[in-house]
């Protein structure tokens, strides 16, 4: 799991330099346990969260 994290993370990082935009999408079928699924999906997020603070990006609330 820790080698998607990596992955997840170089695949941002590299995005927001390019200044490319980035959507990911989340389905099933990575490992045999549920849980294990739910943790790789988490890691996406916080990796994503993670390249975000790197850059210096600011969390902005979504226009409602």
């Amino acid at each position: 799991m820790g080698g998607l994290r990596q992955r997840d993370r170089f695949v941002m990082e590299s995005a927001l330099r390019a200044g490319v935009p980035v959507a990911v999408t989340l389905a099933g079928g990575y490992a045999y346990r549920v849980e294990d699924t739910v943790t790789i999906h988490c890691n996406t997020v916080k990796a994503a969260a993670e390249a975000l603070m790197a850059a210096g990006t600011e969390y902005r609330e979504p226009r409602t």
